[in-house]
């Protein structure tokens, strides 16, 4: 049975909910038997009601061990395979192809018009009936397709923001910066220097840091590319272009290199990647890093008192980062890292490295737009 490489999980309960899902085939033949593989990062679901912590890959074991139990077509049997972050590459695309490729995966949407026009995922348009595709806001179908067909299925919708931890806040009397329970404070890029002088100014550890910061790979670069904003720039132009290279945009880069220097974040971020600052925000060890749903509950579920924070902008409103829609968007990703390091190292000035995130990002857009 030749296997197709599916996007995202949700697979099994759309199956679920189908018709036909049983073959009809008499009580004494046995069913042939097939081995469906899984891949997933580490991805966590936060607090579960009634389970309590729990990650992708777990709620991948119940599923399949449910999916099992009513499919009778095939006696189907799975195996999971939770990766690192950083072991994308190795454990999920060079496996295309081969009989250890995943038949499927959980992953963020930013591919799937390169993987779709790769043939690397199939259209799941068939397993979607109304009622499914009346629960999901119609924006998010329209990001997870390709060519007029869906192919990832939406399971989890994260915004991203920075979680703060209230006791350095209050640590170093930033009382007036916390927003009220279960709120969203609203700081503008002058609070946040506001913030992260004073939060400098209480923190005694050598080892503790005011802010997030790191450029070792491209994990978490949406959250960088998003700091890109800070000083009234937009990270793209109307013609779908990166425009860092622009006074705004060189102010902002300006300013990631200022809290580098000032010792705000920790020292060689370059040779440091996202997962390393998520675990010194879990030790206490940093005061701002970032945040979504997800890790909020994970955050509260350590027992840490945290509350998140927009951000930075100059009118205190916040940016986000949407990915444009290119074929070759991890090539943008495989760059965009690299000029973060040369900032961070000191290898180029600012304003060179504005001009060099334009080049080498464009050009990776470039490869990937239709001929």
């Amino acid at each position: 049975m030749k296997k197709s490489l599916l996007c995202m999980f949700l697979i099994f309960a759309a199956c679920f909910s189908m018709t036909g899902c049983s073959s009809g085939k008499p009580a004494d033949e046995r069913p042939e038997s097939i081995t469906l593989r899984i891949a997933t990062p580490p991805i966590g679901l936060g607090s579960v009601p009634g389970v309590g912590e729990a990650e992708i890959s777990e709620m991948m074991e119940v599923a399949a061990e449910r999916f099992s139990a009513q499919y009778t077509a095939f006696d189907v049997n799975f195996e999971i395979n939770r990766y690192n972050y950083t072991d994308e590459k190795e454990q999920l695309l060079d496996k295309i192809g081969t009989e250890d490729a995943a038949d499927i995966f959980y992953a963020g949407s930013w591919n799937t018009s390169a993987w779709a026009e790769q043939g690397w995922i199939v259209p799941l348009d068939d397993i979607i009936d109304d009622g499914l595709r009346s629960d999901i806001s119609e924006t998010l179908w329209r990001q997870n397709s390709y060519k007029g067909h869906v192919y990832v299925l939406p399971y989890q919708q994260l915004h991203n923001t920075l979680a703060v931890n209230k006791k350095m806040m209050e640590e170093a009397g930033l009382a007036e910066f916390i927003p009220e329970q279960d709120t969203i404070a609203h700081w503008s890029t002058e609070d946040f220097n506001t913030v992260f002088a004073e939060l400098k100014e209480s923190i005694t550890d050598e080892t503790t840091y005011v802010f997030m910061m790191y450029a070792l790979n491209d994990q978490g670069d949406s959250h960088i590319m998003t700091l890109l904003q800070a000083m009234g720039g937009s990270l793209y132009d109307e013609n779908g272009n990166f425009a860092v290279n622009t006074p705004e945009g060189i102010a902002a880069l300006t300013w990631l290199k200022s809290l580098d220097e000032q010792g705000y974040v920790p020292e060689n971020a370059e040779n440091i990647e996202f997962v390393d600052v998520i675990n010194l925000f879990y030790n206490g060890q940093m005061a701002i890093c970032m945040s979504n749903l997800t890790n909020l509950w994970d955050y509260r579920d350590r027992g840490m008192e945290v509350f998140p924070v927009n951000f930075p902008s100059l009118d205190g409103r916040g940016y986000a980062v949407v990915r444009l829609d290119n074929l070759n968007w991890q090539g943008v990703r495989d760059v965009f890292y690299l000029n973060i390091q040369d900032l961070l190292k000191g290898t180029k000035s600012p304003e060179e490295v504005a001009k060099a995130i334009d080049e080498t990002c464009n050009a990776a857009l470039e490869q990937g737009r239709p001929k």
